[in-house]
């Protein structure tokens, strides 16, 4: 897994060599986007034991040199720590992140399909209402991150399907569906980003009915 950002953080390049091709991002991409945002800095702390510098009060002149480019090699990183530094890791990113958290207890869970359906609706749910404004709306600036939690739990259905748990791989992607219908209600949708959502679940389904030969006949 391998991630280049600029020097302000922003994503130019990713790169994953899992087998995932049902959308742009996998699951592993969309996990480190998250760690990325807004806390390149504390991820490096964390990792290096050092203690945060005082940040330099930005000059009103804006420089108009390149930007420097950082190349993250996320699994190189994780590799040379030690256990006990990834725990370290985990849970301070988790106590950072609501839905980091979220994510993490939906991927690895305790097996409790009841509980795994009421994780998914949580982190749909966590996603949509951070970037609802005050009235509950969602501005089309915020469409592709409100959506992201849904995202995450078709991929957690799809990998349900390929493990022949298929009517709980159906009933994660009814929870989406149903949560898409009512997000689609208070949202401005100009780039049809719920449609997107719903083609994907229609796919999936079909996939899953392909594979498993009960929900044919």
């Amino acid at each position: 897994m391998e991630v280049e950002i600029d020097d302000e953080a922003n994503i130019l390049y990713a790169n994953c060599d899992c087998p995932y091709t049902m959308g742009e991002y996998c699951k592993h991409q969309t996990a480190v986007f998250f760690l990325l945002r807004d806390m390149e800095e504390f991820i490096s702390d964390k990792i290096n034991h050092q203690p945060k510098k005082n940040t330099k009060p930005k000059s009103s002149h804006k420089s108009h040199a390149p930007k420097k480019r950082k190349t993250f090699d996320i699994k190189k990183i994780l590799f040379g720590r030690t256990k006990d530094e990834l725990v370290e890791l985990i849970l301070a990113i988790a106590s950072e992140f609501e839905e980091v958290k979220q994510f993490m207890e939906l991927s690895i869970g305790d097996g409790n399909e009841e509980d795994e359906i009421i994780r998914a609706l949580t982190l749909i749910r966590t996603f949509v209402n951070n970037n609802s404004d005050d009235y509950g709306f969602i501005a089309y600036g915020h469409t592709d991150e409100a959506i992201r939690g849904a995202e995450l739990v078709l991929e957690n259905a799809r990998q349900a399907g390929e493990q022949n748990k298929a009517v709980h791989a159906l009933n994660l992607i009814l929870c989406v569906l149903h949560e898409m219908v009512e997000l689609h209600k208070g949202m401005d949708d100009y780039y049809d980003v719920i449609g997107g959502v719903i083609e994907e679940s229609l796919t999936i389904i079909h996939s899953i009915v392909e594979m498993d030969e009960l929900l044919r006949v």
